[in-house]
């Protein structure tokens, strides 16, 4: 077994290798064009694996990145991937291997940190307690759409129920937005959502800057923002991708006066049915922090909602591993000198 890794690679048969073996939009070249025009120091690493005989058994799309910081850049750089590699059949053991000879590679490359994340990927907290990650668990919600819609329907809360059809009553209207249109609403309804979120105690979840790597995302075959309207304005919007059979929902924004109508509610709805007709078979909600079980939790009221849909509650996680254990000790001791020297210039 061998791993091959590149900068440059062909889309079609790329995201074909991926579909193949199961991957999501993680995997993929949008995701790596999105990515790498987010972070202009990220540069999207296409990994394979290769049996002794020459058939690709897996595939894993990474970046490597660093700080911004020119003095820390030999001492932070890093391997990050958004998800675990995809292997045929999902295979166990083969995954291991996978990120064994992945680590190998980090190393010799002499990255200092690597760092797996865990969008969509359900079997990541086996893989990181096996290669001994610092790890930390989290929640993502998904929904089977192989069901019909009327069980979909009834697999829904009442309560979730009587929202959707409030929201109709009420007059809401779903429509697909342009890119430049959805994209300064979702800014606006975004921030708006933030500061509720702050106000009760949350994380201040704000994603700045991204519009144009958005737009890489809304304007390819895979992506597409939807909005939400009352009474002529737009209230609430939402970010899906649709790829391999999975649609995720990674970005929304919603107005309070979204929220007494249930508009992002019955967006929602209506995205399930509508991805369900296209022969979607999985729809993600997204995730949340692992202790929004708990009631006193600020993400507890994300948790209840995203879990009234019917989704079930996979329980996922991500992690760091330091392979430069000296290297990362100074960088994390200069970070500290240079954050004292700017706070105290600021005084």
């Amino acid at each position: 077994m061998k791993i091959k890794v590149s900068e440059q690679i062909v889309a079609h048969n790329w995201d074909k290798l991926v579909m193949g073996l199961g991957g999501t939009i993680f995997q993929s070249t949008l995701w790596a064009t999105y990515w790498a025009q987010r972070n202009s120091l990220a540069v999207p690493q296409f990994i394979e694996l290769w049996s002794d005989t020459g058939e690709v058994l897996g595939v894993a799309l990474a970046f490597h990145e660093r700080s911004r910081l020119r003095l820390l850049n030999s001492l932070t750089k890093y391997l990050r991937f958004d998800a675990l590699p995809a292997v045929q059949n999902n295979d166990a053991k083969l995954l291991d291997l996978f990120m064994h000879l992945i680590e190998l590679q980090a190393r010799r490359v002499g990255n200092v940190q690597l760092v797996v994340n865990s969008y969509g990927s359900h079997s990541a907290l086996d893989v990181l307690q096996q290669r001994d990650f610092n790890y930390w668990k989290r929640l993502e919600f998904e929904l089977d759409l192989r069901r019909s819609e009327d069980d979909l329907w009834e697999g829904l809360e009442y309560k979730r129920q009587k929202n959707i059809k409030k929201a109709m009553r009420l007059g809401v209207t779903i429509a697909d937005l342009p890119s430049d249109c959805g994209i300064a609403e979702l800014n606006r309804l975004e921030a708006e959502s933030v500061q509720r979120a702050v106000g009760r105690g949350g994380r201040d979840f704000a994603d700045n800057g991204k519009d144009d790597s958005l737009r890489a995302l809304i304007d390819s075959s895979y992506g597409r923002i939807v909005g939400a309207k009352l009474d002529g304005e737009i209230v609430s919007v939402g970010l899906f991708t649709y790829f391999n059979g999975l649609v995720y929902h990674h970005l929304s924004g919603h107005s309070s006066k979204a929220l007494n109508a249930q508009a992002a509610t019955l967006l929602v709805w209506e995205m399930i049915k509508g991805y369900r007709g296209l022969g979607a078979t999985r729809f993600n909600f997204g995730g949340c922090s692992w202790d929004a079980i708990e009631e006193n939790s600020p993400e507890h009221g994300v948790y209840v909602y995203k879990k009234a849909f019917g989704a079930t509650a996979v329980e996922c996680a991500s992690g760091v591993k330091v392979l430069r254990k000296r290297a990362n000790s100074v960088a994390k001791a200069m970070r500290s000198i240079v954050t004292f020297t700017t706070a105290k210039s600021s005084q």
